[in-house]
């Protein structure tokens, strides 16, 4: 079934459904009557190098830049590496399928939200049928700000390193720069049946706890979980492209904090031959920026709004695609934020995609980022990466 299908290509061959490569893989797939076992995943690794900022300014809220030496990584990029085993069988013309997908990395450290561990783990059941759509339980990448992360090119590559110097599970792609990163939820959502190219999701997660990338004067503490958080999407596919709208909302109610985050994005692209154009833009109230709920909220309860946009434009020739994005994202100063707080992000990358032999893909990306505080002082960086990302 296509809703299924797709599942399966978002959940592990990330950038592939997003068009930036022709990756042309088949999952591994083994017949075993009633049921069909599907194997997915990927291997990819970088040589990075960042010219680090020599300056003495303080962005508090992006420590993820580096300051000082120059500094080399050789690490995993924006895609983490893991291998997804799905297990699907039809009942009564329903589709069962059940996935479990292992994200390694290729250096020591957790997923975005939350830390702790060595690795990601997600595992989702989903069920479906033509007519009354696909119920999906379990835990994986969420709603709000996916078809922009599936757009942009550095899926296969780097784009912006994060503590180059001590490398994260992945690296930051556009995340901060443009738009929000997903993150991983514990979730039950409903999709309606796709008509006309028009499809629909709406569901439920488990709240996430407000965090904090190091702006000062910043709440962290729990949520409160008294009611789940809400997500949704809404997306029209046509023959050059699709147009899609997701949000996100929670509440955060505890003794320190009674406050209504919401999140909402649109995103659009074209096809014109060889030529893809993607534009995105999100605006969020107490969700914060680079990742769900980092310096949403001050210290005295107040949400931060923020906002930002993401451009790109690549060209396709025979096995090479070529591309530039650009992305900024913005925190807004509340009252008692002190002035060298986080204002804005912003990322400029250039890259090249060289698909070798199917499945394998030559990465070559420069990318410009730096992040300004309220004084207008700012922390530059510049990064140059080479790697390979193998799909199987």
């Amino acid at each position: 079934m296509k809703q299924c299908k797709e599942k399966l290509i978002v959940s592990i061959l990330f950038g592939c459904s997003a068009g930036i490569a022709s990756c042309g893989v088949q999952a591994i797939e083994i017949q075993a009557d009633p049921w069909t076992l599907n194997i997915n995943g990927n291997v990819n690794g970088h040589l990075s190098y960042v010219q680090c900022d020599n300056s003495t300014n303080v962005v508090a809220g992006n420590p993820l830049l580096c300051i000082g030496d120059d500094a080399t990584s050789v690490a995993n990029g924006y895609l983490p590496t893991g291998i997804d085993f799905g297990i699907s069988r039809t009942v009564n013309d329903y589709h069962v399928a059940v996935h479990f997908a292992y994200e390694g990395g290729t250096v020591t450290n957790g997923p975005f939200n939350g830390g702790g561990t060595t690795e990601s783990f997600r595992g989702y059941l989903t069920v479906a049928n033509d007519h009354y759509g696909e119920v999906k339980i379990g835990r994986d990448y969420g709603v709000f700000g996916i078809d922009v992360i599936l757009s942009d090119m550095s899926l296969l590559g780097v784009g912006a390193s994060a503590i180059i110097k001590s490398p994260l599970n992945t690296t930051l792609g556009s995340s901060g720069y443009g738009y929000i990163f997903v993150d991983r939820l514990a979730q039950i959502n409903y999709s309606f049946p796709t008509k006309n190219g028009l499809s629909a999701t709406v569901g439920v997660y488990q709240p996430l706890d407000p965090s904090t990338l190091g702006a000062e004067n910043t709440f962290v503490g729990d949520s409160g979980s008294k009611t789940p958080g809400f997500h949704g999407k809404l997306k029209y596919e046509f023959e050059k492209g699709f147009i899609s709208s997701t949000w996100l909302t929670q509440q955060i109610d505890n003794n320190e904090v009674n406050e209504t985050a919401f999140a909402w994005d649109v995103t659009g692209k074209m096809n014109f031959g060889a030529l893809s154009l993607v534009a995105s833009y999100h605006d969020a109230k107490g969700v914060g920026h680079s990742g769900l709920f980092f310096d949403g909220i001050d210290a005295q309860g107040n949400a931060r709004n923020s906002n930002g946009y993401f451009v790109q434009a690549m060209y396709s020739f025979t096995d090479t695609r070529v591309g530039i994005n650009y992305g900024i994202s913005t925190l807004d100063r509340n009252a008692n934020d002190p002035l060298v707080n986080l204002k804005q992000s912003e990322k400029l990358t250039f890259g090249a995609y060289h698909s070798l032999f199917e499945g394998l893909t030559l990465v070559a990306e420069v990318s410009m980022y730096e992040s300004e505080n309220n004084k207008n002082q700012s922390i530059d960086n510049l990064g140059l990466n080479l790697g390979a990302v193998y799909f199987f």
